[in-house]
């Protein structure tokens, strides 16, 4: 059985975008459009789980580490983007397929009911892509945008949003209020593949998300207020966070 986290972090990443992600995404491209604009409800999602399970099980952290920290600290997006970005590929695809063939001609029925008010294939590509790109309702207007744009810009502008996202979601989690202060950039973090022992590396990326027991992460489950998780290694009456125990802590 191959223990991942023995592996370099970029190895773990390729072999998770080359053999298991395939997988998961296969035909995305269609299903992915009924899927809902939604990153919160999206980790809920079965798919979505599995690629967390994956970023938790690298890191060697638990399940009740925060979703949102393990894919950061990889620098993995949300597979809901790559899905976006087949769902672009493939209405590239069809627009420039001639008229006559089938699947253009599905994707004019598609496209009538969403001009209807009815939930299609189009209506959902379009609406989502409209969270992402300003353009008119029109809809001839923004297929003559998809055909004009590489997707490349386009998925760069969903990655930028999601980014904002993030920032929000972290800065607002009291879980993460020790990550929030020094995690500012979106990317793989150098510690992964410059720490060469897997234990101390599974243990420092416990202790940069919070994913510990130290008192101010095990007394939340113990419903201690916050100001009362104390260390209990010193008499300072401090409460035993990471900052106490790396710089203020005697014992």
């Amino acid at each position: 059985q191959l223990d991942i986290s023995s592996l370099s972090p970029k190895t773990a990443i390729k072999i998770f975008n080359g053999v298991i992600s395939p997988i998961l995404l296969y035909n995305s491209e269609v299903w992915g459009a009924y899927q809902k604009n939604d990153y919160n409800k999206w980790d809920n999602s079965q798919t979505e789980k599995a690629h967390l399970r994956f970023c938790k099980l690298y890191l060697g952290v638990n399940r009740k580490a925060t979703n949102t920290a393990c894919r950061a600290e990889l620098g993995k997006f949300p597979l809901l983007i790559t899905i976006q970005k087949n769902i672009i590929n493939y209405l590239k695809h069809i627009l420039e397929l001639p008229d006559t063939t089938i699947v253009k001609q599905a994707l004019f029925v598609s496209r009538d009911l969403y001009k209807n008010g009815k939930e299609s294939f189009y209506s959902n590509a379009m609406n989502m892509l409209k969270l992402y790109y300003s353009q008119d309702d029109e809809t001839t207007n923004i297929e003559i945008a998809l055909r004009n744009i590489d997707t490349k810009t386009i998925v760069n502008g969903i990655k930028e949003k999601y980014v904002e996202f993030w920032k929000h979601k972290i800065t607002k989690s009291p879980k993460l209020s020790f990550f929030c202060q020094f995690k500012k950039d979106y990317k793989l973090e150098d510690y992964l593949h410059l720490i060469k022992n897997p234990i101390q590396r599974k243990n420092f990326s416990k202790f940069r998300i919070s994913n510990h027991k130290l008192e101010i992460e095990y007394g939340r489950y113990k419903n201690i207020p916050r100001e009362q998780r104390l260390c209990k290694l010193c008499n300072s009456g401090e409460v035993e966070d990471e900052f106490h125990v790396a710089f203020a802590c005697k014992t």
